[in-house]
């Protein structure tokens, strides 16, 4: 299976997961009238004379500046300032921030997000003056793109996607090109699909016991999209027997069942994926790759091994990279602190360091969510290297947002490429920290902040944050925390768990 493929599949099933938690139903306002759009954009000229930013960093900042204070204003005003900060974002190359614009807008008016998101992405693309400034973009073009897929909006991602392939051709980055051409191939067969599974949802709006239309949906949503929460009970009730019996053992195995019930559905499916292909056979082996994961804490000899084998298998091709606390968290080795996996992740109820036993491919991308729960010094993602390992630094190191540091000794600290921008990140709120890992050097964001540093890890190598003498992920908090997903993308080269 190619790997770039399950890279797809798996960075779309976090997505289906995630999306339905972040759907709040509110009570939306209309746009403003035209007249009142035209008063409030005067001011907002007047005051933030955004015609004299002219750089990619006032951009920036101005964007980020109408952001914060687009809350402190009236409704009209609101709208232009959210607009304004999305437009000037994407023009400055931040489109973490365009992003954020056009969440509050999309939370609070009544717009279609995805049409702005488009028109931002364009943006950013046009003012793309170098490769590196392209390849700035590349991330947050990709997270349009499969966001849109996820939320099935074909339309928009056929759009984003062209845009990404030409960051990505002006990046010079070949694995962008191909992952772009994957995700294009995806939509086409989900547009083949559509017109059968809407005359079969029609079907069943009339008779839901319809096996052969119970069979067409529930084959394009869990084999196809992969949201098999929504399509088991439809395969349950479909006309394949063999698919029918898979979907209603898995819909009768409660997640807390012991581990050999949890094993049987996941064999069930790793058996069912070896007669298919492509799309279908990923999807099968990622449901059975989730239920290995489940079963795994208490498997012993021989099926402890097959599982681990079939887990790393769609992890190391898995579309999203690898979740890398489904695969190893629950071996994560304390160094000091206290650790354990929770249902909410990998949680530090002490400060301390825990290693995680995987070792990431030579590049890749590396997408981090927390959530500190107390205390407001640092939380560090330890990051390997060619050569060595550089701390990516969030939420609070020496006062600051987001910096770099590395380690000499056991745990002697040295900063650089500090944002000295003051920590703005309360306690209690999930953040995402994204982290770009290449032969040449690193970038780091979070929120609205972005710092990068050229480096190979050369002088960085430090044998306490090695396991069977290679240098593995690592975590860090001071405080309490709640680490709730750890990804990588492979971008270059393969990761591999540390066997015990």
């Amino acid at each position: 299976m190619p790997r770039l493929l399950r890279r797809l599949l798996a960075a779309l099933s976090i997505l289906l997961f995630v999306s339905p938690a972040c759907v709040h139903a509110v009570d939306k306002l209309q746009p403003p009238a035209a007249d009142r759009q035209t008063a409030s954009q005067k001011i907002v000229r007047d005051a933030y004379r955004p015609e004299e930013a002219r750089t990619p960093a006032a951009r920036k900042a101005l964007a980020a500046r109408m952001l914060k204070e687009a809350a402190d204003t009236d409704a009209a005003g609101r709208f232009v300032l959210l607009n304004e900060s999305a437009r000037l974002g994407a023009a400055g190359g931040d489109l973490a921030v365009a992003t954020r614009a056009i969440d509050e807008l999309d939370a609070a008016y009544v717009v279609d997000p995805w049409v702005l998101r488009v028109a931002c992405l364009r943006a950013a693309l046009d003012a793309a003056a170098t490769p590196k400034d392209a390849a700035a973009l590349v991330p947050g073009g990709i997270a349009f793109a499969d966001a849109a897929i996820a939320a099935g909006h074909i339309k928009a991602a056929e759009q984003v996607l062209p845009l990404v392939e030409r960051l990505a051709a002006k990046a010079a980055d070949k694995a962008i090109q191909d992952s772009v051409r994957q995700r294009q191939a995806y939509l086409r067969e989900l547009r083949q699909a559509e017109a059968g599974v809407a005359v079969a949802r029609k079907t069943l709006a009339a008779n839901a016991t319809n096996a052969e239309a119970n069979l067409v949906v529930g084959r394009f949503e869990c084999l196809l999209r992969g949201d098999w929460a929504r399509g088991l009970p439809n395969l349950a009730m479909g006309s394949d027997a063999a698919l029918a019996a898979l979907a209603k053992r898995d819909l009768a195995t409660p997640p807390e069942s012991n581990a050999k019930a949890m094993k049987e559905v996941a064999d069930g499916w790793w058996t069912a994926s070896v007669t298919r292909s492509g799309l279908a056979k990923a999807r099968m082996q990622a449901r059975a790759a989730d239920w290995y994961s489940k079963a795994i804490g208490d498997l012993k000899g021989l099926d402890k091994a097959v599982a681990e084998r079939r887990i790393a298998e769609t992890g190391e091709s898995g579309s999203r990279g690898v979740d890398v606390l489904k695969l190893v968290g629950g071996r994560a080795k304390t160094d000091w602190g206290t650790w354990e996996m929770t249902p909410e992740g990998l949680a530090c109820t002490k400060s301390g360091r825990a290693l995680l036993p995987y070792v990431p491919p030579e590049e890749y991308d590396l997408r981090v969510v927390f959530t500190r729960h107390s205390g407001s010094d640092s939380l560090a993602i330890f990051c390997p290297l060619a050569k060595g390992t550089l701390l990516c630094i969030a939420a609070g190191a020496g006062t600051t947002t987001i910096s770099f540091a590395n380690m000499t000794g056991r745990n002697d600290w040295h900063f650089m490429g500090k944002d000295e921008r003051k920590d703005k990140s309360p306690n209690e709120v999930p953040y995402t920290f994204t982290i770009r890992v290449r032969k040449t050097g690193v970038q780091a964001a979070l929120n609205d902040q972005v710092i990068e540093m050229a480096t190979d890890g050369t002088g960085y190598r430090n044998d306490a944050l090695t396991m069977g003498g290679e240098l593995v992920l690592a975590l860090h908090t001071q405080g309490t925390a709640t680490f709730s997903a750890i990804e990588i993308t492979e971008i270059l080269g393969k990761g591999h768990p540390i066997k015990e």
